[in-house]
């Protein structure tokens, strides 16, 4: 859970400059918000942290084993789209 607030605190804090506050916003509000709240927060965050409680309830390490995989996939998309963002926000 400390990466989703690791998250929520980068896109929703202060931002250095327009521009990054621009690309956080693309993420949160705008065209990619869909694959931000669905793939990363949801699949990437909520799923794995789910599954995770539940391996811990039953024993079972396929729940471990996708927990990771979703975690890992969801820290990728986030990584994606987040330099999308940041290459779609103008320079000048």
């Amino acid at each position: 859970m400390g990466v989703s607030a690791l998250v929520l605190a980068e896109l929703c804090g202060r931002h250095a400059n327009e521009e990054a506050a621009l690309a956080a916003r693309l993420l949160t509000r705008g065209p990619l918000r869909l694959e931000f709240w669905g793939g990363v927060i949801g699949l990437g965050v909520l799923v794995p942290a789910i599954a995770a409680v539940a391996a811990a309830m039953w024993e079972s390490s396929p729940f471990v084993v996708g927990a990771a995989v979703l975690a890992i996939g969801g820290l990728w998309l986030y990584e994606d789209l987040w330099v999308r963002a940041g290459q779609t926000v103008p320079l000048s």
